[in-house]
């Protein structure tokens, strides 16, 4: 199934529709702003529930709390045109480049399928993934907080925030990732990778293609969303942006997204340590 053909034409489903935005753009600052623009719009009933399949370029994206030199090498990402982007999710820093498909889900706060209890939330969507992975023959599990493994290394690894109405939970999905360029950019400590059990990040995690089943990204996206559907039986209809929103990723981009004032400063209640992101 190709990720922009309807489920109901494809398989009858009579379920709640839901949008389903195949979209990238090739700037990482645009991408993120498209993130919090779908936010506000789903969040404020204007636009029904959206998964977005995506990709980014070379480019490193920070949890909201992340102090930017902490996490990112930025003389090499300098050096290597790797942009470095704040999202509006916590969690931890990751990097993009066309080997990662990127996922993500908004629904109102409120909706059926929205649970109040945040793990739970995260076992539910990291739940789609899994039935996603398991379609493939990749025996896929949940990694408390939010991470999902296969074979104890990591293929995906999920965020969350909840503001504006939406909850957003968002994640990656490593096909072919560079990891080598990862640990170039990344600045990943010898303690975290302790806990982890791991002696590098090329231990850590893995891509598909790595445990033997390499995808394209076009299949990629059309099993996510087969997984999406089964999870929650429902009928993903293939839309765009509306006009109200593609204003506001303008707007966003102009004051917030593109400026590094955003990106490489922690926000003022980052820094205070309120939290307000699932």
């Amino acid at each position: 199934m190709a990720a922009t053909e309807s489920t109901s034409e494809r398989a009858g489903q009579s379920g709640e529709a839901w949008r389903l935005l195949d979209l990238s753009d090739p700037d990482p600052y645009i991408n993120m702003a498209i993130e919090e623009a779908l936010m506000h719009s789903v969040g404020a009933g204007e636009a029904p529930p959206t998964l977005r399949l995506w990709q980014n370029q070379n480019a490193v994206i920070i949890g909201y709390f992340q102090d930017a030199d902490v996490e990112a090498d930025l003389e090499a990402c300098r050096a290597l045109g790797t942009a470095v982007v704040r999202r509006v999710s916590g969690g931890g820093a990751v990097y993009h480049d066309p080997g990662n498909l990127n996922y993500a889900l908004f629904l109102p706060l409120g909706h059926p399928q929205v649970p109040d209890d945040i793990m739970a939330s995260y076992r539910l969507y990291c739940g789609a993934v899994i039935e996603a992975l398991s379609s493939l023959g990749l025996a896929a599990e949940f990694a408390p907080i939010n991470d999902i493994v296969v074979g104890g290394r990591k293929v995906s690894g999920t965020a969350q925030a909840r503001r504006w109405g939406a909850l957003l939970h968002h994640g990656t999905l490593m096909l072919h990732l560079d990891i080598a360029m990862m640990a170039r950019v990344l600045k990943v400590t010898r303690e975290h990778l302790e806990k982890k059990g791991v002696k590098s990040v090329t231990e850590r995690v893995a891509t598909l293609e790595q445990l033997g089943r390499p995808l394209s990204v076009a299949e990629a996206k059309a099993v996510l969303a087969e997984g999406l559907v089964r999870t929650f039986g429902v009928d993903l209809r293939p839309g765009e942006l509306t006009p109200a929103e593609h204003e506001l990723v303008r707007r966003l981009y102009e004051e917030k997204y593109g400026r590094p004032e955003w990106n490489l400063r922690r926000p003022a209640d980052a820094r205070e340590g309120k939290g307000h992101l699932g």
